[in-house]
């Protein structure tokens, strides 16, 4: 069993997709859209976005450069549209009671395409898979796009408040949307690789609130019986110029199921910055299950820059999917890490920690990785 979990946790590693930095918050940027295409987070960058990974993130900016920019500014785009990409390699070590494993992955490889026209946006991603074993493969099985959606900004762009509705396949609004897929608060509240959804959202913000509302309709690619139905809601709100706080809401059920079958997530998150070089990201989600049962998700973070583009973090986090049933997902996570950002468009980690779950009678698994993430 140890083993099968520590497989299926280094599967959510290796096809996770999305990358956002909600630490940004302890520079006064409160919402994801300062520097993201998507209102959620992540994915593509604005040209805001850009020149603020150069200014703020990298240990050498060059001042008056256009190192940060598409193809290092080697293509002039239109204003309507912004492309981009991201790649990712992973080197991981896992030692397990039962056996030892190290690993090289490619992650990730996805190009990504965004237009503006007016009040509408459209944006899409087309990238590499691993095909579905089974059957005779063929090219287009190597390939997916994530994320595809279209976007009506509802309000005029002067005023200082936005209503935005959007519909397409996107993970839906919920906590700290946090980009690392093996967080407690991510895979036990079903929201890890490959896990996005068609839904229809409605976000409201401002400079210090913002509220999310989305229907979710699942998988419309798959048989009606593998879908889930729901929705999911986020509030959060500014506490002074550089932390925030949040509250979120979820619950779905497969289709065609009855009430047994709900799943309900309610949690609280918080950003808090000490300075703008040390920081705190928090995470507490209550489950409930439609049959009575309980569960906790928990997960913490905090980061000190200690001089531009280098950062020194601890990470913390609990899953419980289901108090008292020790066969459901649980595990404790405690680890140390590196991040290492040296130029604009490249940034490198490295991840040491350990992992106890119901299965390893008390042994604290080991696990280590280093990572190598570029874009476009």
């Amino acid at each position: 069993m140890i083993r099968v979990l520590a497989i299926g946790l280094w599967l959510m590693i290796s096809s996770s997709d999305v990358y956002a930095f909600p630490e940004m918050v302890r520079h006064s940027y409160q919402n994801c859209t300062s520097c993201h295409v998507s209102p959620g987070g992540g994915g593509l960058l604005t040209p805001y976005g850009r020149s603020l990974s150069r200014e703020l993130l990298s240990q050498a900016p060059r001042e008056e450069s256009s190192e940060g920019e598409f193809l290092y500014g080697t293509v002039r785009l239109p204003e309507w549209l912004n492309l981009g990409g991201q790649g990712r390699l992973l080197q991981m070590v896992q030692d397990t009671t039962q056996a030892f494993e190290a690993r090289f992955v490619v992650m990730q490889v996805d190009l990504e395409a965004a237009a503006k026209v007016s009040r509408f946006t459209a944006l899409a991603t087309l990238g590499r898979q691993d095909p579905v074993s089974g059957g005779q493969v063929q090219w287009s099985d190597f390939l997916i796009s994530r994320r595809h959606w279209l976007q009506a900004q509802l309000l005029p762009e002067d005023r200082e408040e936005a209503l935005s509705l959007r519909a397409g396949r996107f993970y839906p609004v919920f906590g700290l949307m946090n980009p690392d897929h093996l967080w407690a608060t991510r895979f036990g509240l079903g929201f890890g690789p490959g896990a996005e959804s068609y839904n229809v959202e409605a976000m409201w913000t401002q400079a210090s609130a913002a509220g999310t509302l989305t229907a979710i309709t699942g998988r419309l690619d798959r048989p009606a019986s593998e879908r889930e139905w729901g929705v999911a809601a986020d509030l959060s709100l500014a506490l002074g110029d550089n932390s925030r706080i949040g509250f979120s809401g979820k619950t779905s059920k497969p289709y065609g199921q009855g009430e047994q079958s709900r799943k309900t997530a309610v949690g609280v998150h918080a950003l808090t910055s000490f300075s703008t070089h040390l920081y705190g990201l928090n995470e507490v989600d209550g489950l409930i299950h439609g049959d009575g049962g309980t569960g906790l998700a928990q997960a913490s973070k905090f980061g000190w820059e200690f001089t531009q583009g280098v950062h020194l973090y601890a990470v913390e986090d609990f899953l419980r999917t289901r108090w008292g049933d020790d066969l459901a997902p649980a595990f404790f996570d405690l680890a140390g890490g590196l991040l290492y950002y040296p130029r604009p468009h490249f940034e490198l980690s490295a991840q040491v920690g350990v992992q106890f779950t119901p299965y390893s009678a008390g042994r604290a698994n080991p696990v280590g990785w280093l990572q190598l993430h570029f874009w476009l």
